[in-house]
């Protein structure tokens, strides 16, 4: 897990990182059909809590060097994710990755 510094930038319907990130693994050691899975988050101060506002994930054929473009999906559009607690066969289920 690792967490990145907030949006330098928005733009239309684009957010921007320019951030480094790091796979903490070799790819040629992921299992095969992997994915990388981004949430962000927000801090909700009234409440004092985190929450995830939405999340993105990438294939391993999408992974290559330089800035992407990653689609982001929100909770809410996805029904039935909510029940979802980390368990990846049922998240793949829900987005019907393949």
């Amino acid at each position: 897990m690792q967490d990145t510094p907030v949006v330098s930038r928005k733009e239309d319907t684009y957010i921007h990182f320019n951030v480094d990130i790091e796979i903490q693994k070799h790819l040629e050691k992921l299992p095969k059909g992997a994915a990388i899975f981004f949430e962000l988050k927000h801090y909700k101060p009234k409440k004092k809590f985190t929450s995830t506002k939405c999340f993105a994930f990438m294939e391993m054929d999408e992974i290559k060097p330089g800035p992407i473009v990653i689609e982001l999906w929100v909770l809410s559009y996805l029904p039935g994710l909510q029940q979802v607690q980390n368990n990846v066969k049922d998240v793949e289920k829900a987005l019907d990755i393949h």
